[in-house]
């Protein structure tokens, strides 16, 4: 996977650090992923339908079926308004199917709401 420079100057930047150190239960969901053999593909920061006074993101990991390119996702939200960011929900599957990625059909997560995508190459499916 490929990620630009990350130096907590955004808020974005804030969230990934603090789940990467503070929240164990992203690392066993790529775990299970393997186990189904799927690949994490992309890590989406963007803002919440939730903020409002104060500033949420939600974080969206997507793994993709190395089979048959399925796509499935899960999110949380991190609130990252003061110096110290928390979780907000925990890690859960989400609705979104690939067609909303296109932007086809209503989605939770808008596009347009996209601030940060890091993105894997594609899986290769010729190793096992």
């Amino acid at each position: 996977m490929q990620m630009t420079d990350n130096a907590s100057a955004t808020d974005e930047h804030r969230a990934l650090n603090y789940l990467t150190v503070r929240y164990p239960a992203i690392y066993t969901a790529v775990a299970q992923a393997q186990g189904r053999n799927c690949s994490l593909a992309a890590v989406d920061v963007r803002p919440s339908a939730l903020s409002g006074v104060r500033n949420i993101v939600d974080v969206i990991f997507s793994f993709t079926d190395r089979a048959t390119d399925a796509v499935e996702m899960q999110y949380l939200r991190v609130d990252v308004t003061e110096e110290f960011p928390f979780l907000v929900t925990r890690l859960s599957p989400t609705m979104m199917r690939t067609e909303h990625l296109a932007g086809d059909m209503k989605c939770p997560f808008p596009d347009t709401a996209l601030k940060r995508r890091y993105t894997a190459p594609p899986a290769d499916t010729t190793r096992r």
